[in-house]
């Protein structure tokens, strides 16, 4: 079963390569062309979502230790 934070995750990632390939597409890139630059300017899905995962990790522990202090 997924876990909803990956889900999100996984929408915010489908929503950053997307702004990302239009960009592509306003340089000039064709439809297609622009999707794997999108794809690969974010290295790959699987390296993608672990970087948001870490991401959102790395956040939860800075906040945890801000409410610390």
């Amino acid at each position: 079963v997924p876990d909803r934070r990956d889900e999100d995750l996984e929408a915010e990632l489908h929503l950053h390569l997307e702004l990302v390939a239009e960009e592509a597409r306003r340089r000039g890139h064709d439809p297609d062309d622009a999707v794997r630059v999108a794809r690969l300017e974010a290295g790959g899905t699987a390296q993608a979502m672990e970087a948001l995962r870490e991401q959102r990790g790395l956040l939860w522990l800075e906040d945890l230790v801000r409410d610390g202090q």
